[in-house]
C-alpha cells in the first residue's frame, strides 16, 4: 500500500513536470521578437497553468500523507485487537413490565474455556467472533428507545485478559406490548499514553424480541399516567355521599326540633 501511494505521488509530480516544460519549450520556440500582448498572454497562461499545477501537487501530496497516516494508524489499530468469542442471552420472549437478567460474556479465543459455565443451554443463547481490544465497553439498548428499562448491574467498562472471561449484567423489563429489538454494543477502547484515547463502536446483529401484554402492569401504568383523572373519578362519588349524608342528618335534626 506504501508503494502504491509513492508511485501515485511520483506520477502526478511527473505529470506537472512535463505540462510545465512541454509549455516552456512551446514559449521558447517562439521567434525572437519583441514583446506583444500575445507574448504576454502566453506568459500569464503559463504562469497559471504553472500555479494550477502546484496547487494540485500540494493537494495530491497532502491527500496522500493523510491517507499513509490513516493507514499507519489503521494498522497500529489492527496490531492491538485479538479475536475473541462474545456470548450473550437475549430471550425471545418477555412478558411486560417483568425484568430479565441479561448476561454477556466476553475472553480472547484460547481463555474462553468457561465461556458459558454456569449459565444454562438455551436457544436464545448467541455467540459471535469479533477482533477486540484488551479495554472494552459493553452497552446494552432496545430499539426504539422507549421500549425497555435497561439497568445496568457491572461496570460497562472492563479489562480483558487474565486467562478468564470479563462479565456484563443488566436488568431489562420491557414497558410497551409488541415486537422490538435489543441491541449490544461493543466499544473497543484504544489507550495511547501519548494521546486521548481512540474508541471504535462494533453493534452485534440486534435481538427481534416479542413482548406480551400484562393486564394488571397495563393497568398500574394507567393508573400512574392518569393519577389525577383516576382519584377524581374515586373521590368524587366518596365526597358526593359524604355531602349527602351530612344533608340527610341536618334535615332529621331539624325534624327533631334540635
Amino acid at each position: 500500500m506504501r508503494k502504491r501511494l509513492l508511485l501515485m505521488l511520483l506520477t502526478v509530480i511527473g505529470f506537472v513536470a512535463a505540462l510545465g516544460g512541454l509549455r516552456l519549450a512551446e514559449i521558447r520556440r517562439l521567434p525572437s521578437r519583441p514583446t506583444t500582448a500575445p507574448d504576454r498572454d502566453a506568459v500569464n497562461e503559463y504562469a497559471i497553468l504553472y500555479g494550477q499545477g502546484v496547487k494540485a501537487l500540494r493537494e495530491a501530496t497532502a491527500d496522500l500523507e493523510r491517507q499513509a497516516l490513516e493507514l499507519r494508524e489503521m494498522q497500529t489499530y489492527f496490531e492491538v485487537l485479538r479475536a475473541a468469542r462474545i456470548m450473550w442471552n437475549p430471550p425471545e420472549n418477555m412478558i411486560q413490565g417483568k425484568a430479565h437478567d441479561i448476561s454477556t460474556r466476553v475472553a480472547y479465543i484460547g481463555e474462553d474455556a468457561a465461556l458459558d459455565a454456569g449459565i444454562p443451554s438455551s436457544p436464545a443463547k448467541r455467540i459471535h467472533v469479533e477482533r477486540v481490544s484488551r479495554v472494552v465497553d459493553v452497552k446494552l439498548s432496545g430499539v426504539p428507545s422507549d421500549a425497555f428499562h435497561v439497568t445496568a448491574l457491572r461496570s460497562p467498562e472492563q479489562l480483558l485478559g487474565a486467562g478468564r472471561p470479563s462479565d456484563w449484567l443488566w436488568s431489562v423489563k420491557p414497558v410497551r406490548a409488541g415486537e422490538f429489538e435489543l441491541v449490544l454494543t461493543l466499544t473497543l477502547v484504544l489507550t495511547d499514553p501519548n494521546a486521548k484515547d481512540r474508541r471504535r463502536d462494533v453493534s452485534l446483529a440486534p435481538r427481534r424480541v416479542r413482548v406480551k401484554v400484562s393486564a394488571l402492569y397495563a393497568a398500574e401504568g394507567f393508573v400512574r399516567e392518569h393519577f389525577a383523572i383516576v382519584m377524581t373519578l374515586v373521590a368524587a362519588p366518596l365526597v358526593a355521599s359524604g355531602l349527602a349524608w351530612m344533608r340527610l342528618r341536618r334535615m332529621k335534626r331539624r325534624r327533631a326540633g334540635f
